[in-house]
C-alpha cells in the first residue's frame, strides 16, 4: 500500500545529506502520524486513509539544512517542535483531530533534535533541547525548568533512565558538555560559571564527545558514539564518571545507535554497515553486516527483528 501525501515542488530547500522526509513517524496503534517538515504533519488510520492533515507554516532553517524533529506522541497529543530561524514554537495537537490544544512561543532558532516525555516518579515531563534543554507541563505548555546547554548545535534528543534525565548538544571540535539531571526540577537550573554540578543538575562532562547521534542508556551505563573519529565512550549514568574513554572503531562517519533489549549489544549505524558490538566494562566488536545504502535513522526493534531505514528502502534482519 503506497500513499502520497504531497504532490508538488519542495516547499524549501535542504542539505545535500538530508531529504524532504527525515522525521520518523509516530503511531498509537490506531492512526499514524507522518511529519514532513515544513510541508505538514498527516494523519492516516491503518487502511491507509488521510484522516487529517495540517499546515504549520513554512520557516527558514540554518543554511537552508531542512529539518529532521519527528513528532511526540503521548496520552492523545501530538507534540511539534517547530524551531527555526523566524518563529520558533511548540505545539500540542488533538491526536484525533488536529486541532491545537496549546501552543508556546520559544526563544530558539534551528534545532533538529526530536522532544521525549519523561515518566518519572514525580511526574511527567515533556523535554525539549535546543541552546537550551527545557521541560513542560504535557497537558498545559507550562515551562517547568530550563538550562543553558553553554552552546553548541542541538541534533541529539533527550535520553532517559528512572528519575536520571541525560542531554548534551554537539561542538564539531570536543561534543559539547553532557548533563545529567534529577527529576524535581524547577526554574533555571543552569551552572554558574565553574560549576560542575548543583541542586538539579547531578553531574556534567565538559567535552563529553556528544555529537549527532543521541546517547544511549543502558542498565546504568551511558553510551556516546563520536561522529567522525570512530568512536564509543561509555559513563555511568549515576555520577557521569568514565566506564572506558573513546574507543576507536575501524569506520568513522557514525550517525546511530541502538542496542538489544536483552543483551548488551550494539548496533552502530554506519553511512553503509551496521555493526553489532557488546560489552559493558570495554567494547567488543561481535559481526558486521553491509547493506547497499546510507543510514542516518535509529534502528527499530521489535522482539528478534532489527528494523532499518535507510536512503534506498526498508531493510528487516532477524
Amino acid at each position: 500500500m503506497e500513499k502520497v501525501a504531497y504532490h508538488g515542488l519542495p516547499k524549501y530547500k535542504t542539505h545535500r545529506d538530508n531529504n524532504y522526509a527525515p522525521e520518523t513517524m509516530v503511531t498509537d496503534g490506531n492512526y499514524v502520524y507522518a511529519y514532513f517538515g515544513m510541508t505538514g504533519i498527516y494523519c492516516y488510520d491503518l487502511n491507509g486513509n488521510l484522516i487529517w492533515e495540517k499546515d504549520l507554516g513554512n520557516y527558514p532553517m540554518q543554511s537552508n539544512w531542512g529539518t529532521s524533529t519527528s513528532p511526540a506522541l503521548y496520552n492523545g497529543l501530538l507534540f511539534m517542535q517547530i524551531d527555526n530561524e523566524e518563529k520558533s514554537f511548540l505545539t500540542a495537537l488533538d491526536a484525533k483531530t488536529g486541532n491545537v490544544k496549546w501552543q508556546v512561543d520559544r526563544d530558539e532558532k534551528s534545532n533538529w533534535g526530536t522532544p521525549m516525555i519523561w515518566k518519572n516518579s514525580i511526574r511527567n515531563e515533556l523535554v525539549t533541547s535546543g541552546l537550551k534543554t527545557r521541560s513542560y507541563n504535557p497537558e498545559t505548555g507550562e515551562l517547568l525548568w530550563e538550562i543553558d546547554m553553554g552552546g553548541g548545535r542541538n541534533i541529539t534528543s533527550p535520553t532517559a533512565e528512572g528519575d536520571m534525565i541525560f542531554v548534551g548538544n554537539e561542538k564539531r571540535r570536543d561534543g559539547g558538555t553532557l548533563f545529567g539531571i534529577k527529576a524535581g526540577a524547577s526554574g533555571d537550573i543552569s551552572l554558574k560559571e565553574g560549576e560542575l554540578s548543583n541542586d538539579f543538575v547531578v553531574w556534567s562532562v565538559p567535552e563529553s564527545g556528544i555529537a549527532m547521534a543521541s546517547p544511549l542508556v543502558y542498565k546504568g551505563l551511558l553510551y556516546l558514539v563520536d561522529r567522525n573519529r570512530g568512536q564509543i565512550s561509555c559513563f555511568k549514568a549515576a555520577t557521569g564518571n568514565v566506564v572506558y574513554p573513546g574507543t576507536k572503531w575501524q569506520m568513522p562517519k557514525l550517525s546511530g545507535l541502538h542496542h538489544g533489549l536483552s543483551t548488551v549489544k550494539f548496533i552502530a549505524l554506519m553511512k553503509r554497515n551496521n555493526t553489532h558490538y557488546s560489552g559493558r566494562t570495554r567494547i567488543q566488536g561481535i559481526g558486521k553486516n553491509k547493506l547497499d545504502d546510507i543510514f542516518w535513522a535509529s534502528t527499530a526493534i521489535s522482539k528478534s527483528s532489527y528494523i532499518f531505514r535507510g536512503e534506498k528502502g526498508i531493510y528487516c534482519v532477524r
